[in-house]
C-alpha cells in the first residue's frame, strides 16, 4: 500500500509541473496569481513622425488574473516620472497589441514602455527610446542679383520642407549681421515653388547689406545662411582731368562721367579753390557746364596769376552730388618761358645755348644768361651776359673763369611780368690736371688693407703716374709719404698693402700726375681692427702671485695650475676657451706653485713644485681631460729629487725640465722623462754660459727646444736673463742665441706659428724668428697688464694673455695685426 501513495504522490507532482509551462484560460478564483508578463517591441523609426509614434507590444503571461487593461504610458526624457495624462489604452486581454500615439513635440527625446493590468496589479514592459524627427525643413540663400544702387533681387531655395503647409516664404535683411530675433527688415514671397525670389526695394546706395532667406511653418520659422552684398553708387564714378592753363586769368577744366549709375543727371560742371577742400566744409567756387555729353569742360575765369588752384569734377542726380578726385594747377605768371639750357665746356670757357620758348604774350625786353659759383640758383643780380631781347635760340661764351671751380649756370627772359629762368646747369672749365675718382678699401685678410681707385680724366697731358699714397697722419703728399704707382692712364686699379698694424689710423688717397701738377682725391681715415681686445668675462678663481701659476696648452685650451695666493700656495686648476672663457676643473692633488709641466701624447703631466712646508717636491701626475682627473704616475724609474720653477717641454714621447730650484739652490740641470718606458734621465747640466735659472721659457719648434729667459735670483732683485738657448740634439749640446734685447723681464711666453712671442714686465710684446735667429719687438700691452702676466696661450690665431695682478680678464692678442716695426712708435 505504501508503495501506491508513493507513486500516486509522484505522478501528481510531474502533472503538477507540466500544468506551469503553459498560461491557460483561467477563472478568477485561482490562488496564488501575479501581475501580467509585459513586452515593449523595439521602435520602428519608420512610424517616427513630428508629432506621433506607432508602437507595438505583446502580453506574454496573465500570470493566474485576466488582462483587463492594457496600452503604453510614455513620458519626455528629462521627465522624472510618467505623466497621467502620456496614457493610453489599447484594449485588454493576451496576445500583441499596437497603437498610435499622437500630439508629441517635434525634435523631442521621450521614453515609452508598455503595460499590462490585472487583479494583481499592472506589469510593463522593458523601456524604449525615441525621438520625433524636427518639423523645421531647411532652406538656402542663393544669391544677391541684379543689384542696384537701391535694389536688389534675393533668390532662396526650400530644400526641405519640414511637416505641415509652408505659410511664408522670403528674406530678412539689415545694414548689419543679424541673429533671427534682431531688428531687421523683411519681404515676403508670393511664389509657392521651392525656389524663390524676392526684391529688396528702398535700399540706399553705395551700402553694406546682409540678407537671409527663412521659411515658416505651424512648427516655426527656419533660416538659411546670411549673404552680404554691397548696393552700387547712385552713379559709378566722376573723374577730373588735368586742367590746362589758358593765360594769367583763365584755365580750361576737365572732367568725364566714367558711369552715369542710375537716375538722370541733373547737373555737371566743377568745383575750384585756392586751397584743397572737401565737398561738404571747404570754401570754393563752382561752374556748371552745359554739355551733355560724358565729357565735358567749363572755362575757369578771373583768376589770379601765377597762383595754385584746386579743381573738382561733380555730378548730381537725384540721389546726391559725387566729386572726382582732386587736381592742382597753377596759372601763368605771365613771364616768358625758357627752352633748355645747353652747355658745351672747354680748357678756355664755357659755351652756353638756349632759347625763349614762349614770351608770355608779353614782349620780350632782355634774355641772356647769369651764373655764379656760390648762387646754386643764380640771378641777374650775380654775373650776366646779355644777349639782346629776341624771343628765337641765343647763344654766349663764359670767359675768365678759375679752372677746378663750379659754376652754376642758367638763362634768364624779361617781360612786363618779371624775369624768367631756365634750368640751372652746374659746370666746369675742362680740368688741365687729371681728374680721380674716389678710393675703395677692405681688409680680405689679417694683416692686408685691399686699395683701390680710378683715374676719370687725363686733363690737358697724359698721365705721368697714379695710385695710392698714405701715412699715419693727416694729407698724405707722394713726395714725402708712402706711395704705390699702380696706372699711367685713365682707368681703375687696386692693390693690397701688407704690413698694416692692427688698431692703427691710416690716411689714404688716391692721387694722379700729368705735365701741369698732381691731383688728391678726398682722404679716407680707414681704422684696421685692433691689436688687442679685452674678453669681458672675468677669470673667477684666486688672484696669484707673479710667476707663481704653470700654464699650458692643450687640445685649443689653455690650462692654469695652482700658484700662491697671497702667503699660501693653491691647488685650484682652471681651464681657459676662448668661447666658454674660464671653467673651473678637479684640483690638484696638493697644494704647490711652481709645478713643473709640461704636454706630451695629448696628456698633461706635472711634477714637483713647492708646497706651504717651503719644501720642494718630488710627485708626479698626469692629467686627462676626457675625465677630468689627475693620477699620480707609478712605476717610473730614476726619479730626480724634488724641484720647481723648471722650464717644461716636449719633443714626442719625452719631456724636458730645464733649470729649477732644490734646497734654495738654483739649477741648470736637464732632466728628461720618457713617457713610455717610464725612465727618468739627467742629460747634463746646461753650458757654463747658461745662468742657472727658474720660471723661465721652454718649448720645441720642429724638433728644436728653445729655452731660457728666466729669474737668475731667487728674490727677484735682479733682471732675469734675456738669452735664449737651443738644442736639436734632445739635450746633448746647447746653441746660444741672440739677447732678446728687452729691458724689462720675462713674464710669460707662447708659440705661433713656429715663432717665439714673449711679453716682457714693461708690456712689450717681442717675437722671436726661429728661422734668422733675430728678436722684434711689436705692440705693448694696455696699462692694466703690465708687469704681471699669468698667461700666455697660442689657440688658432689668436694669442690669450692675462690675469695680471691688476685685471682678471684676458687680452686677446691678433698677431697677424701686429706689424710695428718703428721704435719711435713707443715714444709717441
Amino acid at each position: 500500500m505504501k508503495h501506491i501513495y508513493l507513486f500516486l504522490s509522484v505522478l501528481a507532482a510531474c502533472l503538477l509541473a507540466v500544468g506551469c509551462t503553459e498560461d491557460p484560460v483561467i477563472g478568477d478564483g485561482v490562488i496564488g496569481a501575479e501581475v501580467p508578463v509585459v513586452v515593449t517591441d523595439p521602435v520602428d523609426v519608420g512610424t517616427v513622425t513630428a508629432t506621433s509614434i506607432t508602437i507595438s507590444g505583446k502580453i506574454v503571461q496573465e500570470n493566474g488574473a485576466p488582462v483587463t487593461a492594457r496600452g503604453f504610458q510614455w513620458k519626455k526624457t528629462d521627465e522624472d516620472a510618467y505623466p497621467q495624462d502620456n496614457t493610453i489604452e489599447a484594449g485588454e486581454g493576451k496576445g500583441d497589441f499596437s497603437i498610435t500615439i499622437t500630439a508629441l513635440k517635434n525634435a523631442t527625446d521621450y521614453h515609452i514602455r508598455a503595460y499590462a493590468v490585472n487583479r494583481e496589479g499592472t506589469g510593463y514592459g522593458e523601456v524604449k527610446s525615441f525621438q520625433t524627427i524636427p518639423g523645421l525643413g531647411s532652406v538656402e540663400t542663393i544669391d544677391v542679383q541684379q543689384i542696384k544702387s537701391g535694389s536688389a533681387v534675393a533668390v532662396g531655395k526650400i530644400l526641405l520642407s519640414g511637416e505641415g503647409e509652408i505659410l511664408h516664404r522670403g528674406f530678412y535683411y539689415s545694414e548689419a549681421p543679424f541673429h533671427l530675433t534682431a531688428t531687421k527688415d523683411s519681404v515676403i514671397s508670393t511664389m509657392e515653388t521651392d525656389s524663390f525670389t524676392c526684391v529688396l526695394k528702398d535700399l540706399k546706395p553705395e551700402t553694406h547689406y546682409y540678407v537671409q532667406s527663412f521659411v515658416t511653418n505651424r512648427f516655426g520659422t527656419f533660416t538659411g545662411d546670411q549673404k552680404v552684398f554691397d548696393t552700387k553708387a547712385s552713379f559709378e564714378r566722376v573723374e577730373t582731368l588735368k586742367p590746362q592753363p589758358i593765360d594769367v586769368q583763365s584755365a580750361l577744366a576737365v572732367g568725364r562721367v566714367v558711369a552715369s549709375g542710375e537716375g538722370v543727371i541733373l547737373r555737371k560742371g566743377f568745383y575750384y579753390a585756392e586751397a584743397p577742400f572737401t565737398l561738404a566744409t571747404a570754401a570754393k567756387d563752382s561752374v556748371v557746364s552745359t554739355m551733355e555729353t560724358d565729357s565735358f569742360t567749363c572755362k575757369l575765369t578771373g583768376l589770379k596769376p601765377g597762383t595754385t588752384y584746386y579743381v573738382r569734377a561733380f555730378i548730381t542726380n537725384r540721389f546726391n552730388t559725387l566729386v572726382g578726385e582732386q587736381e592742382e594747377f597753377t596759372t601763368s605768371d605771365g613771364k616768358a618761358t625758357l627752352g633748355g639750357l645747353g652747355v658745351i665746356p672747354s680748357f678756355a670757357g664755357i659755351s652756353v645755348t638756349a632759347t625763349v620758348a614762349r614770351d608770355g604774350g608779353y614782349a620780350v625786353t632782355e634774355r641772356g644768361f647769369c651764373y655764379s659759383e656760390s648762387n646754386e640758383y643764380p640771378t641777374v643780380a650775380d654775373t650776366k651776359i646779355i644777349c639782346g631781347n629776341e624771343t628765337a635760340f641765343f647763344t654766349a661764351l663764359l670767359t675768365d673763369l678759375q679752372p677746378g671751380t663750379k659754376y652754376y649756370i642758367r638763362a634768364y627772359a624779361v617781360n612786363r611780368y618779371g624775369t624768367a629762368y631756365g634750368e640751372v646747369f652746374p659746370a666746369s672749365l675742362l680740368n688741365t690736371l687729371p681728374t680721380v675718382g674716389s678710393l675703395s678699401h677692405g681688409f680680405p685678410k689679417a694683416g692686408v688693407m685691399s686699395v683701390g681707385g680710378q683715374v676719370t680724366d687725363k686733363g690737358m697731358s697724359d698721365i705721368i703716374a697714379a695710385g695710392i699714397c698714405w701715412a699715419l697722419h693727416p694729407n698724405p703728399v707722394v713726395e714725402t709719404d708712402n706711395v704705390v704707382i699702380l696706372a699711367q692712364r685713365p682707368g681703375t686699379f687696386q692693390t693690397e698693402l701688407t704690413g698694416i698694424q692692427g688698431g692703427a689710423t691710416y690716411y689714404v688717397r688716391v692721387f694722379a700726375r700729368n705735365d701741369v701738377g698732381i691731383t688728391y682725391s678726398e682722404t679716407d681715415t680707414i681704422s684696421p681692427p685692433a691689436v688687442f681686445e679685452t674678453k669681458s668675462t672675468a677669470f673667477g678663481g684666486s688672484l696669484r702671485q707673479t710667476h707663481s701659476a704653470s700654464y699650458v696648452t692643450l687640445d685649443g685650451r689653455g690650462y692654469l695650475l695652482g700658484g700662491d695666493a697671497g702667503a699660501s700656495r693653491i691647488s685650484e686648476f682652471y681651464s681657459f676657451d676662448p668661447v666658454f672663457s674660464w671653467r673651473k676643473l678637479i684640483s690638484y692633488d696638493a697644494e704647490r706653485s711652481l709645478i713643473l709641466t709640461a704636454v706630451a701624447r695629448n696628456t698633461l703631466f706635472a711634477f714637483g713644485g713647492i708646497g706651504n712646508d717651503k719644501k720642494a717636491s718630488s710627485d708626479f701626475y698626469y692629467y686627462s681631460s676626457s675625465t677630468n682627473q689627475w693620477t699620480a704616475v707609478r712605476g717610473d724609474r730614476g726619479r730626480p729629487m724634488g724641484m720647481y720653477g723648471s722650464a717644461g717641454c716636449a719633443i714626442n714621447n719625452t719631456i724636458y725640465f730645464i733649470g729649477g730650484v732644490r734646497d734654495d739652490n738654483l739649477l741648470n740641470d736637464v732632466w728628461a722623462y720618457n713617457t713610455v718606458s717610464l725612465t727618468w734621465e739627467r742629460k747634463g747640466p746646461m753650458p757654463s754660459a747658461f745662468e742657472k735659472q727658474y720660471g723661465g721659457f721652454a718649448a720645441v719648434i720642429n724638433d728644436v727646444i728653445y729655452t731660457g729667459l728666466g729669474q737668475v735670483t731667487l728674490g727677484g732683485d735682479k733682471p732675469g736673463s734675456s738669452q735664449l738657448w737651443q738644442t736639436a740634439d734632445g739635450g746633448t749640446s746647447w746653441l746660444q742665441t741672440t739677447s732678446t734685447g728687452s729691458s724689462g723681464t720675462y713674464m710669460a711666453g707662447t708659440v705661433y706659428r713656429n715663432k717665439i712671442y714673449i711679453v716682457d714686465s714693461l708690456g712689450v710684446i717681442w717675437v722671436f724668428d726661429t728661422e734668422n735667429k733675430t728678436w722684434a719687438h711689436k705692440s705693448i700691452l694696455p696699462d692694466s697688464y703690465k708687469g704681471n702676466v699669468h698667461c700666455m696661450y697660442a689657440i688658432g690665431d689668436t694669442i690669450y694673455i692675462g690675469l695680471s695682478g691688476n685685471s682678471q680678464t684676458m687680452m686677446a692678442y691678433y698677431p697677424l695685426w701686429d706689424s710695428f716695426k718703428d721704435d719711435n712708435y713707443y715714444n709717441k
